[in-house]
């Protein structure tokens, strides 16, 4: 039956052999602990695995005694982990925190070792990753501002469209109101209008001419209706060019 002294492996520090009294390992999940007013229990937040703490107290011997424990120390001051070769885990790629040599002199050629070793892994960068969520929120942003694009060019057709009718009408109206003001103002059309409201006119100026009636009654008669056609027809011009007036300034709102 073997010795389960046969199962461990000899020790050493980057390379330099170191003989082994006992070894301590400390091992575990980091935790949170979380308590609470007025509550009996307490919540342990999970933060991940424990840092490994490999501790071994050790020895070298012989007559080279200082020259190991030396070589020891520098071994221990190199920057960066190393390899530790453990009696029962083996092969460890770990890092030294802590290391002490101690030489008495009643022991003679012996000098007691301590090593405290943290087992890490390599050094993690950041790496580059997609933003879903960045790259939804863009695309959203992105469909936005195309609809509001397209919306803005249809309004703006329809608007200029509307735009072309509201001068088109404002125009349509200013002419035929130019007409009216035209027509209303020609002399000849005050003399036409004058002949429409006063019945006779036309009979009254021949009668005058051939002899039939008295010249001062027939003209007194001429001049009554006369007058009061031209009242009337400065009283329709007026009405006419307020109309416009009106037409225009509803066609300027429009």
């Amino acid at each position: 039956m073997s010795d389960w002294r046969d199962d461990l492996r000899p020790a050493s520090w980057r390379g330099i052999p170191f003989g082994v009294f006992t070894h301590d390992t400390r091992a575990g999940r980091r935790t949170a602990l979380h308590e609470y007013p007025f509550r009996d229990t307490a919540w342990v937040e999970d933060l991940g695995l424990a840092v490994r703490r490999l501790s071994l107290q050790g020895f070298v011997v012989g007559d080279d005694v200082v020259t190991q424990v030396e070589a020891l120390r520098d071994a221990a001051e190199e920057e960066g982990p190393g390899e530790l070769v453990h009696p029962i885990f083996g092969s460890c790629e770990v890092s030294l925190v802590d290391f002490g040599a101690e030489m008495r002199v009643e022991l003679g050629r012996v000098a007691s070792l301590a090593f405290i070793f943290i087992q890490g892994g390599e050094r993690i960068y950041p790496t580059l990753g997609t933003d879903f969520a960045g790259d939804v929120l863009e695309a959203c942003g992105l469909a936005d501002l195309a609809a509001s694009s397209d919306f803005a060019k249809d309004a703006l057709g329809a608007v200029q469209q509307g735009a072309q009718v509201v001068q088109q009408v404002q125009s349509t109206a200013r002419a035929y109101i130019s007409q009216v003001q035209r027509f209303a103002g020609d002399v000849r059309s005050v003399v036409g209008s004058v002949g429409g409201l006063v019945p006779g006119l036309d009979r009254s100026f021949g009668r005058l001419i051939g002899g039939s009636r008295s010249p001062l009654g027939t003209l007194t008669s001429i001049t009554g209706s006369v007058s009061q056609g031209l009242a009337r027809v400065s009283q329709a011009r007026a009405a006419v060019t307020r109309a416009g007036a009106t037409v225009e300034r509803l066609a300027g709102l429009l």
